[in-house]
């Protein structure tokens, strides 16, 4: 008598930890951030439909206008449409006039964004060894290079601020001056680090 066949154990989520039935294939970094032509395949990580499909990641989209000039035209139009109205309103929130100048923020909806993409981009990384991570433990800092070192800011930013900087210490400024291996598109990311302590993805 043949022996039934056990079935998978269902995979879990990469965002919530849940099983996730359906699967959905998540894109780490999301499909708005997408600018030109690639001949690199699309990195996927498994996500529950409502994980996959509830996180409005167009706002990092409006958020990288001012890193890359490809999105602007677009994002303009879009702004200027009945829908995205309100779409600019967010993203105005997002700015602080300071002695005439106006200056962005990673606000808290912004570092969501960043946190989702930081758990999708961990999960591709470790592969098999993958285990789940809590969103909470994701802590997330904005980088800054001067001429003689690097500061670090901790998302979220408050909107005009203030955001105290803290130097890095030496030991991440000589791995940071490194060549990461790792590409995708317009992205380079690496990790460095993965004890007991946690894991450092840059």
């Amino acid at each position: 008598m043949a022996k039934k066949k056990s079935k998978p154990a269902p995979k879990l989520c990469t965002y919530c930890g849940n099983p996730a039935a359906p699967v959905t294939w998540d894109d780490p970094f999301p499909k708005a951030l997408w600018a030109g032509t690639s001949q690199d395949r699309p990195l996927k990580v498994p996500s529950c439909e409502a994980c996959n499909n509830r996180s409005n990641e167009s706002i990092l989209k409006h958020f990288f206008i001012v890193l890359d000039g490809r999105f602007y035209p677009e994002t303009i139009t879009h702004f200027k449409t009945h829908r995205g109205k309100g779409d600019f309103r967010t993203f105005r929130s997002m700015w602080a006039e300071i002695n005439g100048n106006l200056y962005l923020y990673a606000d808290e909806k912004v570092t969501a964004k960043f946190v989702k993409m930081f758990m999708g981009i961990r999960r591709h990384l470790l592969h098999r060894s993958w285990f789940y991570v809590p969103a909470e433990q994701f802590v997330i800092f904005k980088i800054d290079r001067d001429e003689v070192s690097y500061q670090a800011r901790v998302l979220p930013m408050s909107v005009g601020g203030p955001n105290h900087a803290q130097p890095l210490h030496p030991q991440f400024t000589e791995v940071l001056n490194e060549q990461m291996r790792h590409k995708f598109r317009d992205f380079r990311f690496e990790w460095f680090a993965d004890d007991e302590e946690g894991m450092v993805m840059v």
